[in-house]
């Protein structure tokens, strides 16, 4: 399975801010995987409830939707 498949959508969620997830995404050349990307420079810390209410709320249609 390839999660990186054209059509998946692809989301990050961290408790980083956008600059050190940035840092990482560049090194390990994953930049243009993730859209969206929440850090805690755009949303609220993780366990919020936020994050997942982000993603489920972006009007895309999909069957499922896994939060990890």
């Amino acid at each position: 399975m390839n999660i990186f498949a054209e059509g998946t959508c692809t989301s990050f969620a961290t408790y980083r801010i956008d600059a050190s997830l940035q840092v990482v995404l560049d090194f390990f050349g994953l930049p243009d995987y993730f859209n969206p990307v929440v850090t805690t420079s755009n949303s609220v810390p993780k366990p919020s409830p936020e994050d997942v209410q982000f993603f489920a709320g972006r009007g895309e249609p999909r069957p499922q939707l896994y939060f990890l």
